[in-house]
């Protein structure tokens, strides 16, 4: 079983060392980066949706939410200056048409109870010196949080994982004195959001068992008399904009960011078991919903990094290794192979990560679908593209069908197929195991593929790289020279 659970994807020597490499196909020097550690989680909902619809039913869940999040990316690259603003793992539209959040934090007390004894040391922070933990003990989300371990680059802190891969979270602190909360990462918003402590949920009850922030527990919190509101599709979150210290692994410290914080909150935050605190956005300050600076700019304007740049190392859940770590400003050495490295433009104007890919190969053989680009995106777990697409990948893969009743691709679960990703004259490979979302039920070793039908048919060129992918690479990305950047990680 934990097998099974492993598959479900919803959603690198000095620096100097690392910069002396020349990436194949670029002749622009690799960017600097700075690091913190992400961290793994996993949602008791989703395997109790397992076990009660079958893993089809799942992913057909899984597909929906990523189909939407895509054609949400596809529209914004495509018209500028739409009332179209992307989410943790969706759209926010200020028209009011939902898109999704494909992270749904689907965590249940009652699987949490069962699986106390999961529950993570909550002194394994990224910041051992702020006065509080990232997690409170006890609290009912602890289980759903599977810890990375601390890191030794300097800059760099853990990331954690959400579920079984379901998403990726960081510990950053805020106020006076210092609390540490736990945030979402995505590269597919811009924005930086915590719980305030008039926060009520808009069902009628409270914010959840989360962290807060507010003047009761800050003294340097500071209104600015400004609201914002965003739909992640799924749910919603509003507030005023602040004004407050935010601190992030131990050396970048802002007095006076603005950011928002939550007054309201939909269900789908609010309730207990969801571990995140917030959301913390890595895209492009053009994807700015709340239109203030963001983090990473901020950091840059205040002179504590060199470039506008986050690197991800994702963590596969199922291999144990718990060293996921998210880089900001500096790309850690001990996380990818240097001389993988290859760094290419980003092709979206939008503020989204999209990078040209050279092709796409099965086994070696390239399956020639022509010009094709990949939007890489940590809040998306399947890997999406559009019908023609997946069907072309799916014929070279031995062993694959298409299941009519589901309307979607299996796999054997034992495949040893390796899809790879060409991208700077590189092929990067998806490992096998990361095809297999879950097995189909009543027939067995057939498994759900991750790679997925989009149905968008304004973006046939575009897909959506998710953790199906991600999770094979060490990924950096530098606003400065709007590049993109990827290695093998290690």
């Amino acid at each position: 079983m934990p097998q099974l659970f492993v598959m479900l994807s919803f959603l690198f020597a000095s620096v100097s060392d690392v910069y002396s490499v020349s990436p194949p196909r670029t002749t622009t020097k690799p960017p600097q980066f700075i690091s913190i550690p992400l961290v793994k989680s996993h949602t008791s909902r989703d395997l109790h949706l397992l076990k009660t619809l079958g893993a089809a039913a799942v992913h057909a869940r899984h597909v929906s939410r990523g189909r939407r999040r895509w054609q949400a990316f596809v529209t914004r690259s495509q018209s500028l200056g739409t009332t179209e603003y992307p989410g943790p793992t969706g759209m926010l539209q200020k028209s009011g048409e939902r898109a999704t959040w494909k992270h749904r934090h689907n965590a249940r007390a009652s699987q949490i109870r069962k699986n106390k004894q999961e529950k993570v040391d909550s002194d394994a922070v990224s910041n051992p010196e702020a006065p509080q933990s990232d997690t409170n003990p006890g609290r009912p989300s602890d289980a759903e949080v599977t810890k990375a371990h601390t890191t030794s680059f300097p800059y760099s802190a853990p990331m954690d994982i959400e579920g079984e891969d379901i998403g990726y979270l960081a510990s950053v602190c805020f106020g006076t004195p210092l609390q540490k909360f736990l945030l979402l990462l995505d590269s597919g918003s811009a924005d930086i959001w915590v719980g305030g402590e008039q926060c009520k949920g808009d069902f009628g009850g409270s914010c959840g068992d989360h962290r807060f922030l507010g003047p009761n527990s800050s003294s340097s919190y500071r209104e600015t008399g400004t609201s914002w509101y965003m739909n992640y599709g799924s749910g919603s979150v509003s507030g005023d904009l602040v004004n407050d210290t935010v601190k992030f692994a131990d050396f970048a410290e802002l007095h006076d960011h603005t950011f928002g914080v939550t007054k309201t909150e939909s269900r789908q935050f609010a309730e207990d078991e969801i571990p995140l605190d917030g959301v913390l956005g890595c895209a492009k300050q053009s994807l700015s919903m709340q239109q203030t600076p963001t983090f990473i700019t901020a950091l840059k304007t205040a002179g504590l990094i060199a470039k506008r740049i986050w690197s991800f190392k994702i963590s596969r859940k199922s291999d144990g290794k718990n060293d996921g770590e998210v880089t900001v400003g500096a790309m850690d050495p001990s996380k990818f192979v240097p001389l993988s490295l290859v760094c290419v433009p980003n092709v979206n104007d939008a503020g989204f990560w999209e990078a040209k890919l050279d092709e796409l190969t099965v086994n070696g053989q390239d399956v020639k679908l022509g010009n094709r680009s990949c939007i890489f995106d940590t809040g998306t777990s399947l890997f999406i593209a559009p019908k023609l697409d997946v069907d072309a990948i799916h014929k070279s893969i031995p062993g694959a069908k298409f299941d009519n009743s589901s309307k979607a691709w299996t796999v054997p679960c034992n495949t040893t197929t390796s899809v790879e990703l060409v991208i700077g004259g590189r092929a990067f490979p998806i490992q096998p195991k990361d095809l297999a979302f879950g097995p189909v039920d009543n027939t067995p070793g057939t498994c759900m593929s991750a790679i997925a039908e989009g149905g968008v048919s304004e973006g046939p060129t575009h897909w959506l790289c998710g953790d199906t992918f991600l999770k094979n690479v060490y990924l950096s990305t530098n606003e400065d020279t709007n590049q993109i950047c990827v290695a093998f990680g290690t």
